[in-house]
């Protein structure tokens, strides 16, 4: 059949004919695929296709995680640096001049200090407008044995100050020790009142909260425990007994493991903690604490408000402890991470040695239900300098909490613990094992187990002993102490008396007059002067 002109004849070969031209297609080949590829593709066969979207959607979920978790971590760094390096600025003449006239109208108090405002802004937790006006009061040293008044301590001098982060210089000129035959041991059994229950969804008051830092953000009162940051760091002490044995030991090696241990064991106070929040210290908060019985006396301040750092200083007879803490706590939807930014020194002085480490990971898990607990772990190492020693290291791994199975069924596992002590050769040397939760052993032998639980110790937001006596306000200790005290902090102390309605009113004071205060300084271009460190 004649077809007529210009209309294509094709062909199976796979080209195309006209009158005018003739085009050849080579017939096209498949990729021959990787043997890699055949195998992924096979497997991805068998998953589903909202399986695959479920994976990939996992996979971009925990790229984005790590990159913020850096993110957060370097600007966190880098604002530590920060504080470190620049000069605090110093008075001006005008605001000297200001300053002197302001301390003058105000007048003296009974012991002849004066009664002016030297506390500094912050966003979160504050004390109210009433205390500060009693903050430039200077610290009184508790009373002796044989006199019963209390003594008065140098003017401190305003000038430059530095921020440390990692050696918090203690300022002894503006801070006597107290004299131990006067100091008052806290005996409370019990809190005021028992916890309070939340009765309203953790849910709707964090969901706001997902991957911003917990420590710039007002929370209600309702979430929080009756203690604060400076006191939960003055809580690490608590097995202060192993710094004792440490300092009497001749052996270096076991010097270095009972100082792990050490480390080690402030975590016991976490196991039965109800998940509550401490309150963040106040810009120019401190604290002090005193145990006469185990012969060491500790201070504390709040020396940086962005980042929050706290410095805290302790002394005994044979050693020296001191650190400064900042952390990123990050919402995660089920748990709330806290990631420590600080090394931690003990010094003894016996031995002229000096122990640094960092600290580890904890997480709070089950947030949002009534089974909450802490979880940490992580890498903590150990290092020691000096004069006559050699080095000895000393490496411990926390590990998370997991499940082994034990006949038919699976037994939780929590808070173990493995590391090893190396001499200068990087050999191991003895071994550290058990949990942190019922006791450790080197090379096998028991070297600590934690001090009995209180009764009914669930009921006061699971507080050790040691930890029920921080925030005991005894009147004989009250004129001794300054104004800037957290002991003294009225949302602190009614949330400890469970009035949440009146914690939460004098809360809300405290932060309106921080900012307040804040923008104050910022007029007069003044910065914040730390009392006891520099």
């Amino acid at each position: 059949m004649n077809q007529p002109d210009g209309i294509k004849r094709y062909k199976a070969e796979g080209s195309i004919e006209s009158p005018e031209c003739k085009i050849n297609f080579p017939k096209l080949q498949p990729p021959v695929p990787h043997h890699e590829e055949v195998y992924l593709l096979r497997k991805l066969r068998k998953f589903s296709r909202w399986q695959r979207r479920y994976c990939v959607i996992s996979a971009g979920v925990v790229k984005l995680y790590a990159k913020s978790t850096d993110l957060t971590r370097t600007r966190l760094e880098q604002e530590v640096n920060a504080a470190q390096t620049v000069t605090m600025l110093s008075f001006s003449q005008d605001s000297n001049s200001d300053t002197k006239t302001n301390v003058s109208t105000q007048g003296l108090d009974k012991e002849g200090v004066s009664s002016g405002d030297d506390s500094d802004d912050d966003d979160d937790e504050k004390e109210s407008a009433s205390n500060q006006s009693r903050r430039g009061r200077e610290l009184q040293p508790l009373p002796s044995s044989s006199t019963k008044k209390p003594l008065k301590q140098p003017q401190g001098t305003v000038g430059e100050k530095t921020l440390s982060k990692a050696q918090p210089v203690l300022k002894k000129a503006d801070w006597e020790l107290y004299h131990m035959d006067g100091a008052i041991v806290s005996k409370r059994q019990v809190l005021p009142t028992s916890m309070s229950a939340i009765s309203i969804s953790l849910w709707s008051v964090l969901k706001q909260c997902f991957g911003k830092n917990l420590t710039r953000i007002s929370l209600p009162v309702f979430i929080f425990e009756p203690l604060n940051m400076l006191q939960i760091l003055c809580e690490e002490l608590e097995y202060s007994n192993l710094l004792d044995k440490a300092a009497q030991e001749e052996d270096r090696f076991m010097r270095m493991a009972y100082i792990a241990i050490f480390a080690v064991s402030r975590y016991k106070s976490t196991q039965h903690r109800t998940g509550r929040k401490p309150f963040n210290p106040v810009l120019g908060e401190t604290y002090e604490y005193v145990r006469q019985d185990l012969g060491w006396r500790y201070v504390s301040e709040q020396v940086s408000h962005h980042p929050p750092i706290s410095a805290c200083h302790a002394e005994s007879v044979h050693w020296l402890f001191w650190q400064s803490l900042t952390a990123m706590v990050k919402f995660w939807g089920r748990s709330i991470e806290a990631i420590p930014v600080c090394s931690v020194h003990v010094r003894l002085k016996k031995r002229n040695e000096e122990y640094t480490w960092n600290k580890a990971t904890s997480c709070l898990r089950n947030i949002l239900s009534d089974s909450r607990y802490f979880e940490h772990y992580g890498e903590m190492v150990f290092s020691c300098k000096g004069e006559n020693t050699l080095p000895v290291k000393c490496k411990l791994q926390l590990k998370p909490d997991y499940y082994k199975r034990e006949g038919p069924d699976n037994i939780a596992v929590r808070g173990e613990i493995w590391g090893q002590v190396l001499n200068e050769t990087d050999k191991a040397v003895l071994e550290i094992t058990g949990n942190w939760t019922s006791g450790l052993f080197i090379n096998g032998v028991c070297a600590w187990k934690p001090n009995t639980l209180p009764v009914n110790y669930e009921k006061y937001y699971g507080f050790t002993e040691f930890g029920l006596t921080l925030n005991d306000l005894c009147p004989s200790m009250q004129p001794y102490l300054p104004p800037s005290d957290t002991r003294f902090r009225p949302d602190q102390r009614m949330v400890e008396y469970g009035r949440l309605d009146e914690a939460e009113e004098k809360k809300q004071a405290i932060e309106e007059f921080q900012r307040s205060k804040r923008k104050q300084l910022a007029r007069e271009q003044r910065c914040h002067v730390t009392k006891w460190f520099e």
